[in-house]
């Protein structure tokens, strides 16, 4: 029979408990971070690509390109990528 409840001796193992809890709480926490750091990476490259796709077709040297179609590319470029670095800046336990 364990130690009746109230007893010092229950104190150590709810301490323990709480302890390794916590250890995988942060372990959890750690890995959805490290996951929405890849994310942000890929994001990152998707908007980087699709820019220099459309600038090649935008491009005011291009023919049919502008120079105001070109502004609204990179302004749509800056927007997105600060999307994804609010995104990525916002601390959170989860986004699922």
């Amino acid at each position: 029979m364990g130690a009746p409840l109230g007893s010092p001796f229950t104190k150590g193992g709810d301490d323990m408990r709480a302890k390794l809890n916590l250890k995988a709480l942060q372990k959890q926490w750690e890995e959805e971070r490290r996951e929405e750091r890849e994310m942000a990476q890929l994001a990152k490259k998707i908007v980087t690509a699709g820019y220099r796709a459309l600038s090649a077709v935008v491009h005011p040297d291009k023919p049919g390109g502008s120079a105001e179609a070109m502004a609204k590319l990179t302004a749509a470029r800056k927007w997105l990528e600060e999307q994804i670095r609010r995104h990525s800046a916002t601390p959170t336990t989860s986004r699922r």
